[in-house]
């Protein structure tokens, strides 16, 4: 008999569980949406409760960012681009993970981050080579498979290996738990401004659809840089030269996953977002750069990077000979991201979309309820005028003013 270590709506699918239980207890089980939850054999779980201490749902939470109640431990933030363009072009933002990732490897480190299986599934991998940091490079929008990663991560540390990890925050909020009081300086850690992860089955009947049967996919890009940085596509390349390209607003998957469809139940309510972090660094794309830094933005990517410890801020100023850094001020970056460690909205259609992916197909529900309205769009449009016209936060202060005035 299987049961369930904690509710589908809290638990966050990091495997953290399966990896601590000694006795094999625990299995990870896809749901009806494609989402792996755990189960465990009562016949063979000794009660030992090792999987309830690992669970970082089981654990503190932590607060967004703007309700931070600890200034000792407060992020300094940067915008940062690599100086290799062509790092820039095959990465999601900036390109800091690439470079990050180099300077370990070429110190004898070893690289643990989310790739591609054989069968286009995302799964976590250890990478010690130069050459496959590719492998690693770029957003995967699926939850990853975490099968063995964390017991991977401790043999490595124990060895002596400088190591490197890069995950969702709640895939790092449970690294801390499992590696526990063991946390040595050799370990570099590194999460992300998550939106939340959609479906792995999801992304399997997607692939389906989009790519007829008998073709072998080549590669698959969630944020390919063809039409430029702020309009990506999802770009799938099969057969003989075949290649499937769309903008992110028009493909059914990445419609779905922007508008919150896709995300896994736990991410609507997430804990691990908050902060201070267990990450050296938080890395995200600096979409409001033409606010503070114009002249930074080629249209190539730009990251926004929290430097959540010392070791790493240490990180950037040791690599300025391969990045582009500068500080963002205190007073801009509260104001941007001050909401930042808060979950995403849970849409109301949330559920109507699953439904349909099941009696019809992705592209379907996508094409129903993913659209993004007419007038979201318009007003979209009209914000990034003005921020490149220069006015948007002059405008914002004016009526900040106003609102003050008004006694509201």
């Amino acid at each position: 008999m299987s049961v369930k270590i904690i509710s589908a709506q809290r638990c966050m699918g990091c495997y953290a569980c399966m990896d601590v239980c000694r006795f094999h207890a625990i299995k990870m089980v896809q749901n009806e949406q494609g989402f792996y939850y755990p189960e465990i054999d009562d016949e063979v779980c000794t009660d030992c409760a090792a999987c309830e201490k690992k669970c970082p749902v089981l654990t503190e939470t932590g607060v967004p960012l703007g309700r931070c109640s600890f200034p000792d431990r407060k992020p300094s933030a940067y915008a940062v681009r690599s100086l290799d363009e062509k790092i820039r072009f095959g990465s999601s933002s900036g390109g800091v993970f690439p470079v990050l990732a180099k300077r370990f490897l070429s110190e004898g480190g070893i690289v643990f981050g989310a790739g591609f299986a054989e069968d286009w599934t995302v799964q976590h991998k250890p990478i010690d080579q130069i050459s496959d940091i590719g492998q690693l490079q770029s957003s995967k929008y699926a939850q990853s498979d975490m099968t063995g990663i964390y017991k991977q991560v401790r043999k490595c540390l124990k060895a002596g290996r400088k190591v490197v990890f890069s995950g969702t925050p709640c895939q790092v909020a449970a690294l801390h738990n499992y590696l526990g009081g063991f946390w040595p300086e050799d370990i570099f850690v590194v999460d992300l401004f998550c939106h939340g992860v959609s479906s792995p089955g999801l992304l399997e009947r997607y692939l389906n659809e989009m790519v007829p049967e008998n073709e072998t996919i080549h590669s698959v890009s969630f944020r390919h840089k063809e039409r430029g940085w702020e309009k990506y596509n999802m770009r799938i390349e099969y057969g003989d030269d075949k290649v499937y390209s769309k903008p992110f607003r028009k493909d059914p998957f990445l419609s779905a996953f922007c508008r919150k469809a896709s995300l896994r139940e736990s991410c609507y309510r997430c804990n691990a977002k908050g902060f201070p972090r267990h990450s050296d660094l938080t890395l995200g794309d600096f979409w409001m750069v033409d606010r503070i830094f114009p002249d930074m933005n080629d249209k190539k990517g730009v990251s926004i990077v929290l430097a959540n410890t010392d070791k790493g801020k240490r990180f950037l100023s040791d690599l300025k000979d391969d990045l582009e850094v500068r500080e963002i001020p205190e007073n801009f970056f509260s104001d941007i991201y001050q909401r930042s460690g808060t979950p995403v909205e849970r849409p109301v259609y949330r559920d109507a979309f699953f439904d349909l992916v099941e009696k019809k197909s992705v592209s379907y529900a996508a094409e129903q309820l993913c659209k993004t309205p007419f007038m979201e769009s318009i007003v979209g449009g009209m914000r990034t005028a003005l921020v490149k016209m220069g006015v948007y936060d002059r405008l914002r202060k004016l009526k900040e003013v106003r609102k003050c005035a008004n006694g509201k």
